[in-house]
């Protein structure tokens, strides 16, 4: 799928489907072009960062962790920058595996919540359930 963007000073273009090519034209006013550069730099950068880690709540502790309607979830989603998927809910089975599969390898299915955003923004939020799970 070709994706093109046209506004009254620039013009983005990214390859056609089937393209091998992960290159972006930027063209347009100068300034403009440099700021969007700066900010889809910025976005390619987040993403590339971006991981899975798999952390192991009891499944018993996981409505405390969530909170009263997604309260303690939601806040930390917000805070950390993350996402965070319990088994059973929907989005669960459509994020990628955990990297650090091999470390969860004994623990059951059922306890194991997915983290996914930058890498030091999941050991963050990782460490913060783990802390949360120790207080119940």
């Amino acid at each position: 799928m070709s994706l093109r963007f046209n506004c009254a000073s620039y013009c983005f273009t990214s390859p056609r489907q089937g393209e091998p090519s992960d290159e972006v034209r930027l063209r347009g006013e100068p300034k403009l072009v440099e700021r969007l550069k700066v900010e889809l730099e910025k976005i390619v950068g987040a993403l590339r960062d971006r991981i899975v880690l798999g952390v192991d709540i009891p499944a018993t502790q996981h409505r405390a962790a969530i909170g009263r309607g997604g309260r303690h979830l939601n806040d930390l989603q917000a805070r950390f920058g993350v996402q965070i998927q319990f088994p059973g809910s929907r989005s669960y089975n459509q994020v990628d595996e955990p990297e650090n599969t091999e470390e969860l390898k004994d623990v059951d299915t059922a306890n194991i919540v997915k983290v996914s955003g930058p890498r030091a923004a999941c050991l963050a939020t990782i460490a913060e359930l783990k802390v949360g799970i120790i207080k119940l």
